[in-house]
């Protein structure tokens, strides 16, 4: 049976990075197990996107907040459509501001063809530093809302 017809199985993270279970079950696990299914499915889709934008693309940056398990759920489905594809995964879990200027110097040192990242409010936040990155070294990059096109970054 399918998360969202039947409810959902939602992990709940705790303060200590491990997950707890949450069953659930009526209306609102539906929508839930809908709206997760939803999030997986475009994760994917936006690398596939990216993918065809950047068919010699080899090497992906992902960038996402490593701390929110939803977020981490997100990047994995992107990371296994990336091997799928044949893509390698410079995986980029941040945790707060100051791990961006590491993932920087991650991508100085391997060199990712595009970078594809997760959104969420740190993510959000940290944006034009990753525009400007991404910018700075003619990376195409792909993002989860059309407002980050509109604030300056580019695919």
């Amino acid at each position: 049976m399918r998360a969202e017809e039947e409810g959902v199985v939602a992990l709940d993270q705790t303060d200590r990075g491990g997950a707890t279970a949450v069953a659930g079950s009526g209306e609102a696990a539906k929508a839930l197990g809908r709206s997760v299914a939803s999030s997986l499915t475009l994760s994917t889709k936006r690398l596939g996107l990216l993918k065809q934008a950047v068919p010699s693309m080899r090497k992906v940056a992902m960038l996402w907040n490593k701390e929110d398990l939803g977020i981490t759920l997100r990047y994995q489905a992107s990371a296994d459509a990336a091997k799928s594809l044949g893509t390698a995964v410079l995986p980029l879990g941040v945790a707060g501001p100051d791990d961006f200027a590491d993932a920087f110097i991650a991508m100085d040192g391997e060199q990712p063809d595009a970078i594809l990242m997760v959104a969420d409010a740190l993510t959000i936040l940290n944006r034009k530093r990753v525009f400007d990155y991404a910018a700075a070294h003619r990376l195409p990059a792909i993002y989860d809302f059309d407002f980050y096109v509109r604030d300056g970054g580019s695919t």
